[in-house]
């Protein structure tokens, strides 16, 4: 088993455990690139998301998930997260906190504390990453929500 696959366990055994619809898709892009990514799959860039991870004054990591054409609003995740400052993670950070390259960071499995954008629950079905910058996660956003244990909040600008 390579390296991805590996990457990719921990989402595909969440998601049988859970026994949500949703499904892992494997492709030859670089997930880095919100666009590139959505023609790939095949959808709206509305329904890609991006898992951003920011640390407060302690290091201690906030997650953001956002729709692929929206951005974090740092002020407005300060306020969800009860945090005075919020700074986005390094690549290294990111990888050292959740065991993914950044690309690959999945929305679920991470333990660590999530705030989900309300308008991600616009749409019925998002594509995210499951682990791997190459594979990605197909789930409904309400088990987004509840697999991630996360709060919705406006987080967006």
């Amino acid at each position: 088993m390579g390296k991805d696959e590996k990457l990719v366990e921990k989402a595909e055994e969440l998601i049988r455990k859970a026994g949500v619809d949703a499904s892992i898709i494997w492709h030859r892009e670089w997930g880095r690139e919100t666009v590139s990514i959505a023609k790939v799959l095949g959808v709206d860039v509305s329904q890609i998301i991006k898992c951003l991870v920011f640390l407060d004054p302690g290091g201690r990591p906030v997650m953001a998930i956002v729709r692929g054409d929206s951005r974090v609003d740092v002020s407005k995740l300060c306020v969800a997260a009860g945090a005075s400052e919020l700074r986005l993670a390094k690549a290294k950070e990111v990888e050292d906190l959740t065991g993914h390259p950044i690309g690959g960071v999945p929305p679920i499995g991470l333990g660590v504390r999530t705030f989900v954008d309300r308008l991600v629950l616009e749409r019925e079905w998002v594509y995210g990453s499951a682990g791997s910058p190459y594979a990605g996660l197909r789930i409904r956003s309400a088990d987004l929500v509840r697999l991630s244990g996360a709060v919705v909040s406006e987080i967006s600008a």
